[in-house]
């Protein structure tokens, strides 16, 4: 299931790809057996998709930081950043 998914969000991430053709690569989809629901097939949903897509994947970037953050501040509490 995972890899039927991956090439879903790899063909609607490509650069310049446009989110109307996401209704043709669900019918794909469909056709290979893959339940994809009727709620978020059309190009608003492929939005959505990707922004969720986007979220997901910062999510790790974003803890990675703010923990390196919380241990320099750990040594330069005292210290104030200048704008």
């Amino acid at each position: 299931m995972k890899n039927k998914l991956s090439n879903l969000e790899q063909l609607i991430i490509l650069p310049n790809k446009s989110f109307r053709d996401f209704v043709d690569i669900c019918k794909l989809d469909k056709a290979k057996g893959l339940d994809i629901g009727e709620s978020y097939v059309n190009d608003k949903g492929a939005a959505v998709l990707v922004s969720n897509i986007a979220n997901v994947t910062l999510q790790p970037v974003v803890i990675f930081l703010v923990k390196k953050v919380q241990a320099c501040k750990k040594y330069v509490g005292h210290v104030k950043v200048l704008k």
